[in-house]
């Protein structure tokens, strides 16, 4: 089924509309020359074989045949057919009536309900299970069948495969059906010559006034289509110019935050100080409300940095297994003070008795999971609940969901407020509220979770609460993986027993046991010692002058490009050697940071055999 909507910025709509408009244009096509084959045939056999022909040259389906029950056998037998490859049918028949259950296939199940059986895609239908491989393979993909009834009663069926997935729309359904009743027609009329003479009188004013209608159509969409190619040339320049205007609207976004930033600083920094001397009731009062708006102005300035980036592709990510438990209590604890001056209850439900871990960016998963607690607990009812909830949901292919869900026992949200609530701005209920808010915050979650690979959603309860979830691929511990695969106890090294000492910048929990494993199954006499903040690494630097650095990127205080800026400022610290560990593996990220001072640059998932070289190069 061709559908969708689209705006001057896609292109690809005006081009499905025009699809959508040919597939009309051939579909009417076809069913006009149905209509002709009807009133132009008299003879049963005759008329079947040319309804499937027209069908395959005029329908575009890759297979038609036309199935009547037996009465003596009670069996349904294909009577005519086109298009059909030798051995197909043989898989379907005889299909007994008396034992016709559903699942039976297309037409089984359309005599046995006595209605149209659409099947949009064979390759994933289970009621096309038994026939499955033989129609793939024979390039089948969906399929209709409609019943052919004789006063009410179902002596056949017509059925036709197409070559294209999701083939028939809700229109198409229906002329078809009106197709099936006039051939049941035309057969019934066949049946005696009295009633044929009437049933044709009838049905060919029937025809006629379809044809009609259908050639008025095809006449409008044949219009439709010229304007839409000429619409097309100018879309294409209002799309080039649209684009243009978001880049320039993003370029200024990012600018003006920036700019916007380095007053702020020093306004909330002159605040604090001022707050800490000697004033009266009045003047903190004051102060106080400079400090509360000029925090709710900076979280502005953020969010609408963190949009800038996004839309304007410069978001920088390093995807890798991160511990959803770990993350997770390190936000409540960060929102607990929050949470206790509005006398909530925080509670953490795992639903899977395994550690989860999801394949994700650990900073940004941890911008997304504050965004929803601070929203659920801005929009709480005093001395509510917020419940964090996560599961490992069913097998979508290669893929398995973790869904994390943050719950809140406030209001709620009505259902036509839903679709608003990842919009930019959107506050939905703030009139009733006095409570503090950009409206940028949900969108960021939408943004960030999109870029992950991930999906976000929403459901909500009027005057119960509401539920905000995102869910992200889950991924095995980096660990556990090496553990299973055997690969340390079956790798020969030759163990290097040289002493040696290693600092490792790191804030992945597993990343950093997965290194401590290495070093003691294959390093022992080498000491390691880890660190999650970069600001602390000049000062481990010098104070245990490590023989070697190893330093990640994504850090909870300042960026693994500014670490190593600052260990080559320090004179201490700027000859050991540093060699960085990150799931970023864009070139331009490498070459960046080999000019700055790095003496290598390993790639998450790490190869152990190259990290262990790359030991043994340095100690």
């Amino acid at each position: 089924m061709i559908g969708g909507t689209g705006s001057l910025s896609d292109i690809s709509a005006p081009k499905l509309a025009e699809e959508k408009l040919l597939k009309a244009n051939r579909f009417y096509t076809f069913i006009s020359h149905i209509n002709e084959v009807i009133i132009r045939f008299r003879e049963k056999e005759k008329l079947l074989n040319e309804v499937c022909s027209v069908a395959i040259e005029y329908g575009k389906f890759q297979m038609a045949w036309i199935g009547l029950i037996d009465l003596e056998t009670k069996s349904v037998k294909p009577v005519t057919y086109v298009g059909v490859e030798n051995g197909y049918l043989t898989t379907i028949k005889p299909i007994s009536v008396s034992d016709m259950p559903e699942g039976r296939g297309p037409t089984g199940t359309a005599i046995r309900n006595g209605d149209h059986f659409v099947c949009e895609d064979i390759a994933n239908d289970p009621r096309m299970k038994v026939w499955r491989k033989d129609a793939l393979d024979r390039g089948y993909r969906s399929s209709i069948a409609l019943p052919l009834k004789q006063f009410g009663k179902v002596f056949g069926a017509f059925s036709l495969y197409s070559p294209i997935p999701h083939f028939f729309d809700q229109e198409e359904i229906e002329l078809l059906d009106e197709v099936a009743n006039n051939i049941s027609f035309a057969i019934d009329a066949i049946a005696t010559e009295k009633e044929k003479r009437d049933l044709y009188t009838n049905l060919e004013l029937k025809v006629n006034e379809r044809t009609a209608q259908l050639a008025a159509t095809n006449e409008i969409l044949l219009k439709e289509i010229e304007e839409r190619k000429r619409a097309e040339i100018e879309i294409s320049k209002a799309r080039i110019e649209a684009e243009k205007a978001n880049l320039a609207k993003s370029e200024f976004l990012s600018r003006m935050s920036h700019e916007l930033r380095t007053p702020m600083n020093s306004i909330l920094g002159f605040a604090q100080l001022l707050e800490m001397g000697e004033l009266n009731s009045g003047q903190k009062k004051g102060i106080s409300h400079i400090l509360r708006s000029g925090r709710h102005l900076l979280d502005l300035i953020n969010e609408v940095l963190d949009i800038s980036r996004i839309e304007a592709g410069r978001l920088s990510l390093s995807l890798e297994p991160v511990q959803l438990n770990t993350i997770i209590n390190e936000m409540m604890d960060t929102v607990r003070p929050q949470a206790t001056q509005r006398q909530l209850s925080l509670q953490l439900v795992n639903l899977d008795s395994d550690p989860l871990f999801v394949m994700s960016d650990r900073q940004r998963l941890k911008q997304i999971l504050l965004n929803l607690l601070n929203n659920a607990i801005k929009y709480n009812s005093l001395g509510g609940s917020l419940i964090i909830k996560t599961e490992k949901l069913d097998q979508l292919g290669d893929i398995v969901p973790v869904r994390i869900s943050v719950s809140d026992t406030g209001l709620g949200i009505a259902e036509e407020d839903l679709p608003k609530l990842f919009s930019p701005f959107e506050r939905i209920g703030a009139e009733k509220s006095a409570t503090e808010g950009t409206g940028l915050g949900l969108t960021v979650v939408k943004k960030l979770t999109d870029a992950l690979g991930g999906k976000t959603g929403v459901e909500s309860k009027p005057g119960e609460g509401s539920t905000f979830w995102i869910e992200l691929p889950n991924c095995e511990n980096g660990l556990k993986k090496v553990e299973k695969s055997g690969i340390l106890s079956k790798m020969e090294f030759n163990s290097d027993l040289r002493p040696g000492k290693i600092l490792y910048i790191e804030d992945n929990e597993s990343n950093i046991e997965l290194i401590e494993q290495i070093i003691f199954v294959h390093r022992s006499n080498i000491q390691l010692i880890t660190n999650t903040y970069g600001k602390r690494a000049v000062d481990l630097a010098i104070t245990h002058q490590p023989d070697l650095i190893l330093l990640d990127l994504n850090l909870p205080d300042i960026y693994g490009a500014e670490v190593l800026e600052l260990l080559k400022a320090e004179e201490r610290t700027c000859s050991i050697p540093v060699v960085v560990i990150s799931a970023d593996a864009m070139p331009q990220q490498l070459e960046s940071l080999i000019s700055a001072g790095a003496k290598s640059y390993l790639t998450k998932p790490i190869d152990i055999s190259i990290f262990l070289t790359t030991v043994d190069k340095y100690i």
